[in-house]
């Protein structure tokens, strides 16, 4: 893969890819979605969210800043986990196997993160 363009960011996030895998970014609309639909409590998450993009990306240099973006990170991982448990409650009235699709979806992203975490430790330039 090509490396970042940008300097400040390209010492700790050299390659341009995002900082979650690929298949949990539509899981991750998914859960932002069905939070703000079901859940009484989603506006404490979304100003979570909204407060860490504004003083971790908004106020930084050089935005977007993978770096400093990472604080953003526990917040991404509590939509996907809502999001997979809406999955998991849909798949679950049409099939008795909702688990073994679950897990293997979990291998699928597992080995993709342990590609990235790979391609990252062989480019970065710290």
């Amino acid at each position: 893969p090509d490396v970042n363009p940008d300097i400040e960011a390209n010492r700790y996030m050299p390659l341009p890819l995002p900082m979650i895998a690929y298949p949990l970014i539509p899981i991750v609309w998914l859960g932002f979605l069905s939070m703000i639909r079901k859940s009484t409590s989603w506006w404490i998450w979304i100003g979570l969210y909204a407060i860490g993009l504004y003083f971790g990306q908004v106020l930084a240099l050089n935005p977007p800043n993978g770096s400093r973006g990472l604080i953003l990170l526990p917040i991404l991982y509590l939509f996907i986990a809502h999001g997979l448990f809406h999955i998991h409650s849909w798949i679950k009235k049409y099939s008795r196997s909702t688990d073994a699709y679950l897990y293997l979806f979990g291998l699928i992203v597992i080995i993709l993160d342990i590609y990235t975490y790979i391609q990252w430790m062989t480019w970065i330039q710290v």
